[in-house]
């Protein structure tokens, strides 16, 4: 790693020391003779050009606030994952990119919050059978997911709920088969 003397190891506020897996790079580039430290994206007294490169690591709170994440990126230099990246991996909708590109993905049905979504309308969209989930086009980890059973009318009406106030948030919606 020619040239890298200082490297930030971007994360947020919940996890300013890094998560552990994240931590662990730290003693691990420092036997490369690379000096690593955690950077939280958002804190103002941070110098982005102190460190000859920035890598996003646990930035876990982007989905909340993702323009503002993705105007940040694009405001670092020398940033490891381009603003260009994360803005299209930090939306879910990468996975039509993918699909129509011939990689294999989990098939998806998208609801999107600019289309009318009756209760029946939402029923008719989820599988028949089988468990299902239902998750934010942009989210992190499980945040805002949910696993139902098709076949259970009180789940899925619970479904229909959580969908219906997604949407209304204006989010789009992910439904997806359950794979275990």
């Amino acid at each position: 790693m020619p040239n890298l003397a200082k490297i930030a190891l971007v994360t947020c506020r919940q996890f300013p020391d890094l998560d552990a897996y994240d931590a662990a790079l730290i003693p691990h580039l420092k036997s490369m003779g690379i000096e690593a430290q955690p950077a939280i994206w958002d804190d103002p007294n941070v110098d982005w050009n102190s460190f000859d490169l920035s890598i996003v690591r646990s930035t876990w709170d982007y989905a909340s606030r993702r323009d503002e994440f993705i105007a940040w990126a694009k405001s670092v230099p020398r940033l490891a994952n381009s603003a260009a990246v994360l803005e299209w991996n930090t939306d879910k909708h990468y996975l039509r990119d993918l699909r129509q590109r011939s990689v294999r993905t989990v098939t998806t049905l998208w609801l999107e919050p600019d289309q009318p979504h009756s209760a029946r309308r939402l029923h008719t969209r989820f599988p028949a059978l089988g468990e299902f989930v239902l998750k934010p086009a942009i989210a992190a980890g499980s945040i805002g997911a949910g696993r139902y059973t098709a076949n259970d009318p009180y789940l899925r009406g619970r479904a229909i709920s959580h969908a219906r106030h997604l949407l209304d948030e204006g989010q789009s919606v992910m439904v997806q088969r359950y794979i275990p």
